[in-house]
């Protein structure tokens, strides 16, 4: 199964190098993989506007593709999941679901009907007066 986060930049952010945390982090890989699966199909629905299925996890061959961004975000979640879980700090977990929020925003705009839509690129050219009035 693909993961959104990497054991190994987990391991960097968390400063460890042991591997006996390596099962335990693993864990909380897998629990963070489902929750942006859930994020996903919230966002996303099961099929595109085009009527086609959506597959989840995202991979790089996936349409929509797993990105570096949607990667960064994951590791940071579960980092942010680990302290909390370890320290009960909740900082860097709300931090980091709050950017998983900005990302599917950005990333994917809006849900209708099951099928997702991404956020339309609007241009502004005015139709009289200079380009810099408003």
């Amino acid at each position: 199964m693909a993961h959104y986060a990497t054991l190994s930049m987990v391991k960097q952010r968390l400063r460890v190098e042991d591997t006996t945390l390596d099962d335990e982090l693993s864990g909380y890989i897998d629990e963070i993989d489902t929750y942006i699966n859930r994020k996903l199909r919230k966002t996303l629905g099961f099929r595109n506007e085009y009527g086609d299925d959506i597959s989840l996890p995202l991979t790089t061959s996936t349409i929509p593709k797993l990105t570096y961004d949607l990667n960064t975000v994951a590791n940071d979640l579960v980092v942010g999941k680990f302290r909390h879980e370890t320290t009960a700090d909740s900082a860097l977990w709300d931090k980091a679901d709050k950017e998983l929020e900005e990302y599917l925003a950005n990333e994917f705009g809006w849900g209708s009907s099951g099928a997702f839509k991404m956020n339309p690129s609007i241009t502004f050219t005015p139709t009289s007066g200079s380009a810099g009035a408003t």
